[in-house]
């Protein structure tokens, strides 16, 4: 009994799931800009601080200027790449870091840009039609209809007329399956349907499709692999569809985005630059079958950067000066009193909330929820707030190793213009150690929920887990700006 009792104990601990091991120096990229001065300066005093490994060090030559164009991407992204494969083959978890000197935001689609997508839509279009064309005659041939100019029929007329037959092949299949002798029958239609609207078995790639299509969306250099794809499930009809359903859409709509979450998706392979995507890092995903694939490509990114490069290598010191013994000083949470069913109201309700599990934690708590701004905010660790824009409050005396963040339209642009008044370059310079913003417009519903975003930090998670966690959006307009592996709370982690 006691060796029967012993084997299953044994077989537990293998069995059971281990720990996510934390994060370190040696999983951190760190990435400089040739161009800029003051850039490899930062890369090297956080590697030194951290203990990240030489290797780990990339050099990129870009424009030393807060936008970049998109064509000069592709560029950027190879050594980072290189270095960030190299990890994952070691089993680790790459973050990368962007040391000051680096742009923030990548320029949207240039011209000749949308033609090349809208030029490829074309001619998968018209292929796909020649291909469907032929498909639907073999399915007639099947039946035994007599044949049609189907290439005459108009697309809709088409799609109708496919759609119909095939419904009707199914239904001759489907008897002919239950009639003695009728092998040759239904070998020919199956296989005549098989090719106009795919085979049957593929149900977990086809999952894993759809999971591609959600997170990394539709990437102009992975067209034809993606309709190659939906034609193994759906056959020449299937494929027709999915071109056709990319008729009329602008690659180059609202693409402008943070530099940083481009390269957290481009790092893993082609995405879609159109618009924005989910984030499949989001802890709303946990329980999603199937989304361990499309976590495994994404790579965190922040970026150490401030007004100065001094500023920047202050955020890593505070950091690690901090964790010993961990964040003390008060959370100050500015709500502005909105009730009702709007978006405003409701972030505002989201602020009231944070607020009441911050106060769970057994944390000091401030709620300001008058329209107003704070009036005064001593000793503040955390900070959550709105709306006051491009208008930095000067009432806040920050503890060493605070984070927070203001919503607010464009917080983190002009990170190095001395009269920039914007939030996060104004709260890293009077002390702050971590914040986030954005870099143009990214609508309210873009930035974390604050209860949440803090709920993680508190649970002894590094800034860079907390803030992926809890970010809504990749290849869009927010930023991290701090030390990524910092732990405010480790030294005392809570779960609120």
């Amino acid at each position: 009994m006691r060796r029967s009792l012993a084997i299953v104990l044994v077989l537990a601990a293998l069995l059971a799931p281990r720990p996510a091991r934390a994060l370190d120096g040696a999983d951190v990229v760190v990435v400089y800009n040739r161009k800029a001065s003051g850039s490899q300066q930062v890369a090297d005093h956080y590697m030194a601080a951290r203990g990240v490994p030489r290797a780990n060090r990339v050099a990129v030559a870009v424009p030393d200027a807060e936008r970049m164009a998109r064509r000069d991407l592709p560029d950027m992204v190879a050594p980072i790449r290189k270095r960030v494969d190299a990890l994952k083959a070691q089993g680790r978890a790459p973050v990368v870091l962007l040391a000051y000197g680096v742009p923030l935001r990548v320029e949207g689609e240039e011209p000749g840009g949308t033609g090349a997508f809208l030029k490829t839509v074309q001619k998968g279009r018209d292929q796909a039609r020649k291909a469907a064309n032929g498909a639907v005659a073999e399915l007639l041939a099947a039946l035994g209809d007599a044949p049609r100019d189907l290439a005459a029929l108009p697309e809709a007329e088409f799609i109708r007329f496919s759609r119909e037959r095939a419904k009707h092949a199914a239904t001759r299949l489907a008897a002919a399956i239950q009639m003695q002798g009728a092998e040759d029958t239904v070998w020919t239609l199956r296989a005549a349907l098989r090719g106009a609207t795919g085979g049957a078995g593929l149900r977990t790639d086809e999952a894993a499709m759809a999971l591609d299509l959600q997170f990394r969306g539709i990437p102009t250099e992975g067209l034809a692999a993606l309709a190659e794809r939906v034609r193994a499930h759906k056959g020449a009809l299937g494929e027709l569809s999915f071109w056709n359903g990319l008729v009329g859409v602008d690659p180059a709509n609202e693409n402008g985005a943070a530099v940083d979450s481009e390269l957290a998706l481009a790092l893993g392979g082609p995405h879609q630059t159109a618009a924005r995507l989910p984030n499949p890092l989001l802890a709303e995903f946990d329980r999603t079958p199937g989304i361990g694939p499309p976590r495994a490509t994404i790579v965190p990114v922040a970026r150490l950067d401030g007004p100065t490069p001094q500023v920047a290598m202050r955020l890593v010191d505070d950091a690690v000066a901090v964790e010993r013994d961990g964040l003390s000083g008060t959370a100050y949470i500015d709500a502005r009193g909105k009730t009702g069913d709007s978006p405003y109201a409701g972030f505002d309700a989201g602020l009231r909330r944070a607020a009441a599990r911050l106060q769970a934690a057994a944390l000091p708590v401030v709620l300001d929820d008058r329209p107003e701004l704070l009036a005064g905010a001593p000793d503040a660790a955390l900070y959550a707030g709105w709306y006051a824009l491009g208008r930095y409050a000067p009432v806040f005396t920050w503890k060493r190793g605070a984070v927070g963040y203001h919503a607010a339209s464009v917080e983190a642009q002009h990170l190095h213009d001395p009269a920039a008044q914007n939030w996060c370059k104004r709260m890293l310079e009077s002390g702050a150690a971590a914040t986030l913003g954005p870099v143009a417009e990214p609508y309210l519903d873009a930035f974390p929920d604050p209860g949440a975003f803090f709920a993680e930090l508190l649970a002894g998670e590094p800034l860079v887990t907390a803030f992926y966690r809890t970010i809504p959006h990749l290849s869009w307009r927010m930023v991290l700006i701090g030390d990524p592996l910092y732990r405010p709370f480790a030294a005392h982690p809570r779960r609120i």
